[in-house]
C-alpha cells in the first residue's frame, strides 16, 4: 500500500520560528529563516551604490521583520553577557 502524503501546510506547520545569520561579506548579508506555518527561505541585504536593498522572496515588510525579530530576540546583547 502506497504511504499517504502530507500535504505541504503540514510540514510548514510542523517548523519552528529560527533564524541565523548565514554569510557576510563587505556588501552583502544573507540571513536564513525559517517560520512556523510559513516555511522557510533566506532573505538577502545587499548595498548597491551606497545603498541597501533587500530581496525579501516576495515576503511582506512585516513578515521580514517578524524573521528580523526572532533573530534579534536569540542574539544575546553585549550588555547580557
Amino acid at each position: 500500500m502506497a504511504k499517504e502524503k502530507k500535504p505541504l501546510q503540514d510540514l510548514f506547520d510542523s517548523i519552528d520560528d529560527h533564524a541565523e545569520i548565514r554569510y557576510v561579506r563587505e556588501n552583502l548579508i544573507v540571513i536564513g529563516w525559517s517560520a512556523k506555518g510559513t516555511g522557510f527561505g533566506e532573505y538577502t541585504f545587499r548595498k548597491k551604490e551606497d545603498k541597501w536593498i533587500l530581496d525579501s522572496e516576495c515576503m511582506s515588510r512585516d513578515s521580514v521583520k517578524k524573521i528580523l525579530g526572532i533573530l534579534v530576540d536569540k542574539t544575546p546583547l553585549v550588555d547580557e553577557e
